[in-house]
């Protein structure tokens, strides 16, 4: 009997699938993932994340309190590019500019997740939480304020819940294959989706790690280390990569 389950709220996606795959190819582990899409078919679980009840519901469809191991990985994480006019007088903390449903869906479907399954498997069970961000977040780009307040929270909320049977793994990656806003941006060191999982993977494994934040990306022989400070020279490249 398989005692080990891996949970992937956002299946549908391509790092959520690229996830799938590498697992389902590891052999050992029940991989089944969450969706609002009723697509999919196969060990697709239908639930809204921003919903408790619709989880609940769907987890009483599977028996979680067999399995010894469960790995929830959040793949998660709607971007959005914000322009603010008033850029000179933006402050880190002014919540008025924070975009809601994209805060929602990048840190209460993981927060609602996790605490609907440590409310309901085996007080026993060794979980492992997964997530991913930007390396940009610990700049607070105003451009995608929204998005890196809501990873940089998730990551402070998901370090706080390691005990001795929880542990963590914090992704950071940079442009990805999934970055599909920017069609005009070149591509040339952009990650993609399978990159990420098979260059996490030894990590995400390794159940000495408590807690780890890993940054994965292409280096770029040309990279300007100053580019996260220059707020102008951000948003004209961005506008160039989205509308060429």
């Amino acid at each position: 009997m398989i005692d080990k389950l891996v949970l992937i709220p956002g299946i549908s996606g391509k790092m959520g699938s690229e996830f799938r795959n590498r697992f389902i190819d590891l052999g050992g582990y029940d991989v089944i993932g969450i969706s609002r899409s009723t697509s999919i078919k196969d060990k697709v679980l239908k639930a809204d994340l921003l919903d408790r009840n619709s989880i609940s519901n769907a987890f009483n469809l599977i028996d979680i309190k067999k399995y010894n191991e469960i790995y929830l990985i959040h793949a998660i994480g709607p971007f959005l590019f914000e322009e603010h006019k008033e850029i000179k007088s933006f402050k880190l903390n002014d919540n008025n500019h924070i975009h809601k449903h994209t805060y929602d869906l990048n840190f209460h479907t993981f927060k609602n997740i996790f605490d609907e399954l440590t409310s309901v498997c085996s007080v026993s069970t060794f979980i492992s939480m997964i997530a991913f961000g930007s390396i940009s977040d610990r700049y607070y780009i105003p451009w995608w304020y929204t998005y890196s307040k809501a990873k940089n929270n998730l990551k402070n909320y998901m370090r706080h819940q390691v005990t001795e049977r929880v542990r963590g793994i914090f992704i950071n990656v940079s442009s990805t294959e999934k970055d599909d806003e920017r069609p005009y941006a070149d591509k040339e060191y952009w990650m993609s989706c399978s990159e990420v999982s098979f260059r996490t993977l030894r990590a995400i494994l390794d159940s000495n790690l408590n807690w780890q934040e890993i940054d994965i990306f292409k280096p770029h022989p040309d990279f300007n280390y100053s580019y996260f400070e220059d707020l102008e020279l951000i948003k004209t490249k961005w506008m160039k990569d989205m509308y060429g």
